[in-house]
């Protein structure tokens, strides 16, 4: 019974911090190109963001943290963890504030790679990490690092042919 409403906690817990995520930081969304019938995937740049909300995003971010550190063993919270970090890489970005990006990047790959160790990796796991991969490689370009972001940009390109092939 508690262990059933401990539960119960954590998922409304992580339900409510994935839902601030998502004010800040919507995830792309599928739009029609028009005659083709081809899909694309655009970021929703519709949200105004403060430096307050970065803050704010900042302190749940270290509650992530701890939370993941108390919980090394379980996958589910390392990848929420990451998630969070991959879209405060996003928000950072769109503020153009890319040495923050970069390293909310860094640690969202990181504890992606973690999740990995010795794993055979899930296609969604794969695509998560290709799309921190291309992330972190679209603003290694915007600091100059041209050659670390084409790498990061192939790696990402390796991961998605090996999960199609």
């Amino acid at each position: 019974m508690e262990q059933a409403l401990a539960q119960s906690n954590l998922e409304l817990s992580l339900d409510a911090l994935e839902a601030v995520f998502h004010r800040f930081a919507p995830d792309a969304v599928a739009q029609n190109d028009g005659d083709n019938g081809e899909e694309s995937f655009d970021p929703r740049f519709d949200v105004v963001i403060t430096q307050q909300d970065v803050a704010l995003l900042k302190s749940m971010l270290e509650f992530y943290d701890e939370f993941a550190q108390q919980n090394k063993d379980d996958e589910r919270l390392q990848r929420e963890a990451a998630r969070a970090y991959r879209r405060v890489g996003d928000i950072h970005t769109r503020l153009g504030a890319f040495a923050e990006a970069q390293g909310a990047y860094d640690r969202a790959l990181d504890m992606y790679q973690e999740t990995c160790k010795g794993l055979p990796i899930e296609h969604e796991l794969k695509r998560q990490l290709a799309a921190v991969q291309n992330d972190l490689g679209l603003v290694l370009k915007m600091r100059g690092r041209f050659t670390q972001a084409r790498n990061l940009h192939l790696r990402a390109l390796g991961s998605l042919r090996q999960e199609w092939a």
